[in-house]
């Protein structure tokens, strides 16, 4: 795999939103599974998505998801899906 999301640096401010963060962003639940790929695995969202311009990498960008939310939300530029928790 190559690419921006392939790089030490991406891997590294993943890492921190996922160890900083324990509520999904978009639907407000916190019941990550440790399961790669599946849809309530930790993923981290661009709130401004790529697609439009927002930062791979800046982390006022970054937030924790759930793979399912955060693919359901596509490039939402910058809206969750539903309201956001009050805990993060």
């Amino acid at each position: 795999m190559s690419g921006p999301r392939s790089t030490v640096a991406w891997q590294r401010a993943r890492a921190e939103v996922i160890a900083s963060e324990s509520v999904c962003w978009i639907c407000g639940a916190s019941d990550f599974v440790r399961t790669s790929r599946h849809r309530r695995s930790a993923s981290v969202d661009h709130v401004i998505a790529l697609a439009v311009g927002g930062s791979l990498l800046e982390r006022s960008n970054l937030r924790l998801a759930h793979l399912g939310c955060n693919s359901a939300r596509g490039t939402g530029r910058g809206k969750p899906l539903a309201p956001r928790s009050e805990r993060w």
